[in-house]
């Protein structure tokens, strides 16, 4: 037994659970208990569960003051005591119609073989009496009667046996588990605490005692129902809250944290920066291309390859805490229990994105601004639009005010091609100093569907980092586009009627020193 400084302990009456912050990795507890105080008023917490770390014990009252908080660890030899005592017997019990159905089984081949045995005396003197002309025919019929009612009696008798005997077995084996069950529980200490209190006499108070529990955690996830009539997304924040410290959360208030007790708590340090230098000799210029990170809108993508790992706001440097607006039940077995956080209508412009050169597909895409009272925290997203459940994509952190996209499903209603005009290189000229490539590709768009539709596609343009390579774009680009200067990505934005088809065009040149190495372009 230890002490802890400045805090509590306990009444005879069991404390409720009113409320727990969920971390992470972690959780913190709180339980309450109403006492009306008398002279040297004791306040017991009794079974606090094992996952319990007695360092983060804490009490506090809400008349007079807490004086100290006693922990303490003790067998205890009662718990469970009449569930045991009665598991046992059932167990015994069943143990003994176990032997009793064994008995009978065996009982039942005796009767099975003394049975075969009739019968092979019954053959043996049936072929003695032919053999001497004097069968006799209504013995036999006898013989073999007696000895096919003794077979058929040793088989249902062996059959009830056996049915019996898996059936008791079965439920021996289900009794000892729980045999073991309970003496394993029955063997594991009783946590207690008691919180001293110095109060007036008869004045009634709150006494709340607090610790911090492993093996509880909690992840975001999402809902997004597309209304598209109404510009509207409706964006539900859910919680996944498991714990299975073996202590039932009933009727808590919950809040949701995303706080990590253990590792914020340590300040991070500056290591040394130091600057070197080594001299390298003067090396040939090589031209490669730096193709773009192939990577699509796409829904149904499995989570992790798109980078989410649940919730991680560390990197961040944000804690958010969250509260469930409505009492929750989490079991303490470790089952998982999904808890609605929020419901937010967020005002979304909808359009079709392509990007052809990756997937020759339109998305149906909704630009959505957080105006929520909280930030979305990284986690999956289920999407629903009319016709249903759409796939799942994942969601990074988002602040509010931020404005961030949200992708429902491929829109077949339109469809695009990209195909390759040219693409071939030559000198400029006669002993040219300069190489040139040209690059050209044809979009064909077709609007199958029977309403106008607004469309984006886009492609990239090469960005050089070499001040002697020259990119630009050339004339036989259809116009209209919008160009990144820092990414290069060139973006149309096609009004298509109904049935309409249109063919768009998209051609740059790139222009290099003859002298470079050229031949990964």
């Amino acid at each position: 037994m230890h002490v802890l400084p400045l805090t509590l302990w306990a009444l005879v009456a069991p404390a409720q659970v009113s409320s727990v912050v969920v971390y992470p990795d972690r959780a913190q507890v709180t339980r309450v208990k109403n006492v009306e105080c008398a002279s040297d008023t004791t306040v017991h917490f009794e079974d606090l569960p094992l996952s319990a770390e007695p360092d983060s014990l804490r009490a506090r009252t809400t008349a007079g003051t807490a004086e100290g908080l006693t922990y303490s660890e003790a067998p205890n030899p009662e718990a469970l005591h009449t569930e045991l005592t009665k598991a046992q017997a059932r167990r015994d019990a069943l143990a003994a119609q176990v032997a009793t159905w064994e008995d009978a089984s065996a009982r039942a081949k005796d009767l099975d073989r003394l049975a075969q045995g009739f019968s092979r005396v019954a053959v043996t003197r049936a072929v003695q009496e032919l053999d001497s002309f004097k069968a006799d025919t209504r013995g036999w019929g006898a013989l073999f009667d007696q000895v096919l009612a003794t077979r058929m009696k040793a088989i249902e008798e062996g059959r009830k046996a056996e049915e019996q005997l898996q059936d008791v077995q079965r439920q021996l084996t289900e009794v000892a588990t729980e045999v073991t069950r309970l003496e394993k529980e029955r063997s594991r200490p009783v946590r207690s605490a008691e919180v001293r209190l110095s109060c007036p006499r008869g004045t009634k108070a709150q006494v709340e005692l607090s610790y911090l529990v492993r093996d509880a955690s909690w992840t975001p996830a999402y809902e997004a129902r597309a209304h598209e009539a109404a510009g509207v997304v409706e964006l539900t924040t859910l919680a996944n809250v498991q714990q299975s410290t073996g202590e039932d959360w009933a009727k808590v208030n919950l809040v949701l944290s995303t706080a990590r007790p253990r590792t914020q708590a340590t300040p991070p340090t500056l290591m040394p920066l130091k600057v070197s230098a080594t001299q390298r000799p003067q090396e040939k210029v090589y031209l490669v291309r730096g193709d773009e990170f192939r990577a699509a809108a796409s829904v149904g993508q499995d989570v992790t390859q798109l980078g989410a790992s649940g919730l991680d706001a560390a990197a961040q440097g944000l804690s958010v805490q969250l509260t469930v607006p409505e009492s929750a039940q989490v079991p303490g077995n470790g089952d998982a229990v999904r808890l609605s956080v929020s419901k937010a209508r967020l005002k979304s412009t909808f359009s079709l994105r392509a990007v052809p050169k990756l997937q020759p597909v339109f998305f149906r895409v909704a630009q959505l601004t957080n105006t929520a009272p909280l930030p979305f925290l990284p986690g999956r997203v289920d999407l629903y639009r009319d016709s249903g459940f759409i796939g799942r994509q994942a969601l990074e952190h988002v602040p509010q005010g931020t404005s961030f996209l949200l992708t429902f499903g491929v829109d077949e209603s339109v469809r695009i091609s990209r195909r390759v005009v040219e693409e071939m290189k030559r000198d400029e000229g006669f002993l040219s100093s300069r190489r040139s490539f040209r690059y050209g590709y044809r979009f064909e768009l077709t609007n199958l569907g029977t309403q106008s539709e607004q469309v984006e596609l886009s492609d990239h343009l090469p960005v050089s980092e070499l001040s002697d390579v020259k990119v630009e774009v050339d004339e036989k680009t259809t116009p209209g586009y919008r160009l990144g200067q820092d990414d290069g990505i060139a973006t149309w934005t096609v009004k298509l009627g109904p049935g309409e088809k249109r063919d768009m065009h998209f051609a740059f040149r790139v222009t290099t020193p003859s002298s470079y190495d050229t031949s990964g372009m």
